[in-house]
């Protein structure tokens, strides 16, 4: 398997691109903001609103959508680089102890699992893309509406109300989930967790396999300090993977 440290820098690359992603979005929509010069009624308001709206959600799901296909090949070669750390990890121990793995070249099962984690974590990513897309549209119908009831109330300058609204966005980032509890995960954030769950997962899914083609059965489950109490239990020990 991984080690924590391998884990934590997996999928690096992919995160860049993803906070770059969010920057170019952000700087959109305070471009947007700042065109409100020029709204003097409420009319005008509302049809600059509505345009403002439809169009961001459509630059927010290009910009995604546009992450999804150069990120692609990055999570292609980051799963194939994960997996083969691990299996030369696992093989090391299965050779010393009298087995014989078959390579990931000629191993078609261990394929397919590679396969199957990364067509799920693309399939995270294009929820997160469809969630993150009414999420910034939300946060971006907030500022501008914010913006607005600074400027007709007469207690802030133009200037004044499109720099709050500016600041906002800039500050707070683009929430990509809001959950019932009220947490929220920030887009980089997000996708970081889905790099890291499907390739931590994978690994996971990729030892099994190969003890299974091994006919291996036991497992020692390593053992770290600082361990939770609930885990801490299990650490070091040795465990029948399959009954």
């Amino acid at each position: 398997m991984l080690t924590y440290r391998q884990l934590e820098d997996a999928g690096e690359a992919v995160v860049r691109l993803v906070s770059d992603t969010e920057q170019a979005i952000i700087t959109d929509m305070a471009r947007r903001i700042a065109r409100l010069d020029g709204v003097t009624g409420a009319t005008n308001w509302q049809a600059l609103r509505l345009e403002l709206l439809g169009t961001t959600r459509q630059q927010v799901t290009a910009e995604l959508s546009k992450l999804l296909g150069v990120s692609e090949p990055r999570l292609i070669e980051l799963f194939d680089e994960a997996a083969t750390r691990a299996l030369a990890a696992d093989s090391k121990m299965y050779q010393a102890a009298g087995y014989s793995p078959v390579p990931l070249a000629d191993n078609p099962q261990l394929q397919q699992v590679i396969r199957a984690g990364l067509l799920k974590t693309l399939g995270t990513y294009q929820n997160l893309t469809l969630t993150t897309a009414n999420t910034a549209t939300s946060q971006f119908e907030s500022a501008l509406d914010a913006a607005y009831q600074k400027i007709v109330s007469g207690g802030f300058t133009y200037q004044q109300a499109i720099k709050d609204g500016i600041r906002t966005l800039t500050q707070n980032g683009l929430a990509s989930i809001l959950y019932p509890t009220g947490h929220v995960d920030w887009l980089d954030v997000a996708f970081r967790r889905a790099v890291l769950t499907g390739v931590n997962q994978t690994c996971a899914e990729i030892q099994l396999e190969n003890a299974r083609q091994l006919g291996v059965n036991l497992f020692e489950v390593t053992a770290h300090a600082s361990a939770r109490p609930s885990h801490a239990v299990f650490q070091g020990k040795v465990f029948r993977w399959n009954g």
